[in-house]
């Protein structure tokens, strides 16, 4: 009796292996995934930012030609 229990549980071990190798896998893709989009994200809100100051910084700068070229305008002079 003993022996024929033993005999029906030969591929038991390596249906569980199977298993948790799957699992262990798809835990490992799903962090590398989390990683990498988080990684993706920070640089791109990098550069957001960093275009945003810059544009800011551009029109500061424009903002006071634009107005003077407009003045000398009125005034019939060119700059």
């Amino acid at each position: 009796m003993v022996s024929r229990l033993l005999s029906d549980q030969e591929g038991a071990l390596l249906i569980g292996l199977i298993i948790t190798f799957t699992l262990v896998t798809l835990m490992g893709t799903a962090l590398f995934s989390i990683t990498v989009t988080s990684t993706f994200n920070e640089l791109f809100t990098g550069h957001q930012s960093r275009a945003y100051y810059m544009a800011e910084s551009g029109g500061r700068y424009a903002i006071p030609r634009i107005s003077q070229d407009h003045i000398q305008a009125e005034d019939g002079r060119v700059a």
